[in-house]
C-alpha cells in the first residue's frame, strides 16, 4: 500500500511539473510531421529538401516537448505503437532542427535508436507506411556504429521483399548504403567533425571538399562504373572507391548534347 501511494504521489508531481511546460501529445507530433502542410505545397517539404526553413517553427511548437525527453517525462509514449513512432520523430528529427549546427543536435541519437529498435521488435516494420518506416530506420543510419547500419539495411531489405517497387523504400535503402560506405571508410561521419570539435584527417578533408562541390577528378570513379546525376553530385561513393582530389583542381563540364556529365581526361 505504501509503495502504491508513493508511486501515485510521484506520478502526480510529474504531471504537475509537466503542466508548467507546453508539452505536445504523440498525436500532435505525428500530425505535424506527416500531414500538416500549414498552407505549404505538402507536409514533406520539412523533411529533407527545405528542412532549414522550419527550424524556428519546430522549436517554437515542440521545444518544450523535446526538453521533456531530457527530464524523462515522456517514457510513457513508448507504451504504444504510434507513441513510440512519435518519440522517434521527436528525438531523431526535431533536435536536428532545434539545435542545428550545435553538438546537441546529435545528443538524442542513442535515445532515438533505442526506440527504433524497440518499435521494430515489438510491432514489426511491415505494420507501418513506407514514409513512417523511413523515419523509423533513420536512427540506424544516423549512428556511427557500422553494426547499426548493417541492422538497418537488413531490416529494409526484408521489408522490400514485401514492397519491391516502393520508391520511398528503395530511396531509403540507397541512402542507407551510401551512409554505410562512409562509416566503413572513415569509422565515423566526417560531416559532424567540425560541430563535435573533432579534427578531420586529410582523407576526410578531401571527402568534405567533394561534398561542397570542389572540383575533383572523376576519371577513376567512371572507370569503376560510377554514374553522376547532373542535378545532384554525391561524391561519397567516389571517395569510398578510392577516388582522390586532383592536384590541378580538376573540374567537370556538362555536355548539352548528352544527359551525362562529361569529365575531361587527364
Amino acid at each position: 500500500m505504501a509503495s502504491t501511494a508513493t508511486n501515485n504521489t510521484q506520478q502526480q508531481e510529474e504531471e504537475e511539473e509537466e503542466e508548467e511546460w507546453d508539452i505536445k501529445t504523440p498525436e500532435e507530433v505525428l500530425y505535424y510531421w506527416f500531414k500538416d502542410n500549414r498552407g505549404r505545397d505538402n507536409a514533406e517539404d520539412k523533411w529533407f529538401k527545405n528542412g532549414k526553413l522550419y527550424d524556428d517553427e519546430i522549436e517554437e511548437i515542440f521545444g518544450d516537448t523535446v526538453e521533456a525527453v531530457v527530464e524523462g517525462y515522456l517514457s510513457r509514449w513508448l507504451r504504444t505503437k504510434m507513441g513510440t513512432l512519435a518519440f522517434i520523430i521527436l528525438t531523431d528529427q526535431f533536435p536536428r532542427h532545434i539545435y542545428r549546427g550545435h553538438e546537441a543536435s546529435f545528443a538524442f541519437g542513442p535515445i532515438a535508436l533505442t526506440a527504433a529498435k524497440r518499435i521494430v521488435q515489438h510491432y514489426g516494420i511491415e505494420t507501418f507506411t513506407s514514409a513512417e518506416a523511413n523515419f523509423i530506420l533513420l536512427p540506424f543510419e544516423h549512428s556511427e556504429d557500422i553494426r547499426d547500419h548493417d541492422k538497418g539495411i537488413q531490416i529494409m531489405k526484408s521489408f522490400l521483399r514485401r514492397r519491391p517497387s516502393d520508391k520511398i523504400l528503395l530511396s531509403t535503402l540507397e541512402s542507407q548504403l551510401k551512409s554505410r560506405a562512409v562509416i566503413e571508410k572513415f569509422g565515423r561521419k566526417p560531416t559532424r567533425n567540425e560541430i563535435l570539435g573533432r579534427l578531420s584527417t586529410e582523407e576526410e578533408k578531401e571527402y568534405l571538399l567533394g561534398l561542397k562541390g570542389i572540383p575533383v577528378d572523376l576519371t577513376y570513379f567512371h572507370y569503376l562504373g560510377g554514374k553522376v546525376d547532373k542535378s545532384s553530385i554525391d561524391l561519397s561513393m567516389f571517395f569510398y572507391l578510392g577516388g582522390k582530389m586532383s592536384s590541378n583542381g580538376y573540374g567537370s563540364k556538362y555536355n548539352k548534347d548528352d544527359d551525362d556529365i562529361m569529365i575531361s581526361k587527364l
